[in-house]
């Protein structure tokens, strides 16, 4: 039997291992989605570092290569229209054919008796904007191009558009291949019903709350990742309190803000965690001197 200081001990090295996990998930988070993959897997050199927007011959299309094929697209032309399109991660199951082990080999090599690091398959995808005149034909029919598109590839999970009641289109993971390679449909994280005590709180704050909250309702670890952190410790939000879908409460948190924000939920399968990442939508402005600036979209 253990001692209660082993105990105590061994409990503490397990939360600093969930811990340091959590902390790891997040950087990733940063740079697995937005700077080359072989940064972190040697073996995931193929990807690109980003999601581009081409234009030729008449025709718009969106181009990526990543391990979440989709997200990266809808980054890309949410950088290149100045849209604000939410999107929200399928929950890969470890035994999903579309999940592989993609640890590195020299350090596999070095800890043999460490389980591996699973990853989503991914790879190349494109998609053809529909065209009004020379420009896309708005957000949502775009969107419903590339997800349409995408669903039917052979690219990993399914995804659908949701039009919110504030105007926001969110892109939504609803389906996963299980082992046998069929879909199969999947919880949505903020899809999770919680209740919120009322109060007036800084953004940053309900924000932690509402993470820590959801995290108990869904069964889930939810964190807050990537963040404009002026924005949010500089924006006060009353929250109404009450029972609703998470989804309803993040709206009106993110609503509060002097600028649109928009969110990428981000799923981590080794370690049963959801990264909630949130960031300003920007629109492309040329300036007189030819320059280009990014100037924040306000309410």
């Amino acid at each position: 039997m253990l001692s209660s200081s082993t105990s105590c001990y061994l409990g503490f090295t397990s939360r600093l291992r969930f811990l340091w996990n959590t902390l790891l998930f997040i950087w990733f988070g940063i740079f697995v989605f937005t700077a080359p993959a072989s940064i972190v897997f040697a073996q995931n050199n193929k990807y690109q570092e980003k999601g581009y927007v081409n234009t030729n011959n008449g025709q718009i299309e969106v181009v990526s290569s990543s391990p979440r094929p989709i997200s990266q697209a809808i980054i890309a032309i949410n950088e290149e229209y100045g849209w604000f399109i939410d999107y929200e991660d399928v929950p890969h199951s470890s035994s999903s054919s579309d999940v592989k082990d993609i640890t590195d080999p020299v350090w596999r090599s070095h800890h043999i008796n460490e389980r591996p690091f699973l990853g989503v398959t991914g790879g190349a995808f494109h998609a053809l904007l529909p065209m009004r005149g020379s420009m896309p034909d708005g957000p949502m029919q775009s969107v419903k191009k590339i997800v349409s598109e995408y669903n039917n590839s052979s690219m990993p999970g399914q995804y659908s558009v949701r039009q919110e009641s504030d105007g926001r289109i969110s892109v939504v993971g609803v389906a996963a291949r299980s082992s046998t390679g069929s879909f199969e449909e999947v919880p949505v994280l903020l899809d999770t019903i919680i209740s919120l005590r009322d109060g007036r709180l800084s953004l940053t704050d309900a924000l932690r709350s509402f993470a820590s909250t959801l995290t108990k309702a869904s069964g889930h670890q939810v964190v807050i990742g990537t963040v404009p952190t002026g924005v949010l410790n500089q924006t006060m939000c009353v929250i109404p309190g009450g029972q609703n879908i998470s989804r309803k409460f993040l709206i009106d948190m993110l609503d509060s803000a002097p600028v649109k924000v928009a969110w990428h939920v981000l799923y981590d399968i080794n370690n049963d965690l959801y990264v909630i990442n949130l960031e300003v939508a920007v629109m492309t402005k040329r300036m007189p001197d030819g320059s280009e600036r990014k100037v924040p979209i306000r309410q």
